[in-house]
């Protein structure tokens, strides 16, 4: 990052992660609010100050507590906050804007926190009834508070996860679309066209990010930068690289995924035509393509992502580096990273950007006055929320109850990010 480093090499903390995430759950909303800044007895907490607090609740999934209570629409109650911050963060959207939005939860379960949690029911098979009630809250605490496994960096190159496609829930039938900037070879132009079609995996790239503790947003970016949001969008110089996340052969074999002919190199033009002349042959239709090759699995590719993050920041250094940059410049390569952490910063902001989604929203709507989705009148957050379901179809409520592995830096990481991340 041009100007400022991450000073990720600290000595070892005292306390583990997860005494820390124990304090911030009891008292992120106090010290937050101002109301409390230290606390008699907790000498050994002392380092996670108000600043590193606000930053891990901005870049990190971490919740007061556990949803124990039944909610309806027109209750109102304090866990409810915690509700509608749960469901915005993990793609099942409140509000784009104003009241339940992200950053803007509250203690109302009004109409739409009702739709947020039917279309969560929905997602997960259960009866969609817009209750939250003790099935639905099961499974809402499952992606909260997931249990938690140690891994070593090793482990997470070989543990792949068996992940298919299950076609339970129907395909979404849309008509009339009218993307925002077309894709070129390379990519779609502008930040707009990227931002609304990564916005379309937020459901997975937040299962991920989760599961390994990585930034908020992070992976989301990385969609952005290397696929523009569309899954079939392949590297443009056809040297293999494919996936939401490019990868290429070589990695992509490293962390346990199966590529296309079983392909090992790290640049290989050949290997890149062959692809394209697949994705002809199949129409680009991703169900098919991920027969051959696990990269155009959604879901596999993206948590492959995680796992190569992890593994970097658990592994070992690169001379010079701390263990963020090291698992960025394994992925991006030494020559590169700054650069594309730079990009990164711009993209994570711009996901948590509620005017630039907003202006996004109002031009999609603006040129979407025809669209249908399923056969009724469709808009913005149809259309995400379309998306958002049809992720789980690729076993996405299968993968969201494995455990979780968190980096013995990663709280860390997202203590002291919201200090470097350009604004």
């Amino acid at each position: 990052m041009k100007g400022m480093e991450i000073p990720e090499n600290t000595p070892p903390e005292e306390k583990s992660d997860n005494s820390r995430r124990d304090f911030i759950k009891q008292f992120s909303s106090l010290v937050a609010g101002g109301a409390l800044t230290a606390m008699p007895g907790a000498k050994a907490l002392a380092y996670t100050s108000a600043e590193e607090v606000k930053s891990l609740e901005r870049w990190g999934y971490t919740y007061e507590s556990a949803i124990n209570t039944t909610f309806q629409e027109g209750d109102s109650h304090t866990q409810i906050k915690t509700l509608q911050r749960i469901l915005n963060n993990h793609a099942f959207t409140i509000s784009w804007d104003g009241a339940g939005s992200q950053d803007n939860e509250t203690a109302y379960y009004g109409s739409k926190t009702k739709n947020a949690i039917s279309l969560f029911q929905e997602a997960h098979e259960l009866n969609a009834d817009g209750v939250a009630g003790e099935n639905t809250r099961e499974h809402i605490n499952v992606l909260a508070f997931p249990e938690n496994k140690d891994l070593s960096w090793y482990e997470h190159k070989s543990n792949t996860e068996d992940l298919g496609y299950s076609g339970d829930l129907p395909e979404p039938q849309i008509r009339n679309l009218q993307m925002i900037s077309r894709p070129t070879r390379h990519a779609v132009e502008g930040g707009a066209g990227k931002l609304l079609r990564a916005l379309r995996y937020k459901s997975i790239t937040s299962a991920v990010e989760r599961r390994y503790n990585l930034p908020k947003g992070i992976i989301l970016a990385m969609i952005m930068k290397e696929s523009s949001g569309g899954a079939t969008i392949l590297n443009g110089s056809d040297d293999g690289g494919v996936g939401l996340s490019h990868m290429q052969p070589s990695v992509a074999r490293e962390f346990g995924l199966k590529t296309y002919k079983d392909n090992n190199e790290l640049r290989d033009t050949d290997h890149g035509k062959e692809l394209r002349n697949l994705c002809e042959g199949h129409s680009w239709d991703l169900k098919e393509l991920m027969k051959y090759d696990d990269r155009f699995h959604p879901v596999k590719n993206l948590d492959a992502v995680g796992r190569m993050l992890a593994a970097g920041i658990d592994g070992p250094r690169i001379a010079g580096l701390g263990p963020f940059r090291t698992a960025l410049c394994r992925y991006a390569g030494r020559y590169n990273y700054k650069q594309y952490w730079d990009s990164l910063q711009h993209y994570m902001n711009l996901a948590q950007d509620s005017d630039a989604i907003n202006k996004v929203r109002d031009e999609f709507n603006e040129n979407n006055s025809e669209l249908t989705i399923n056969r009724k009148k469709g808009d913005f957050k149809k259309y995400l929320d379309s998306f958002t379901l049809d992720n789980y179809n690729y076993d996405l409520a299968k993968y969201e109850r494995l455990p979780s592995h968190h980096t013995k830096n990663s709280t860390k990481i997202l203590e002291s990010l919201d200090q470097f991340i350009k604004r």
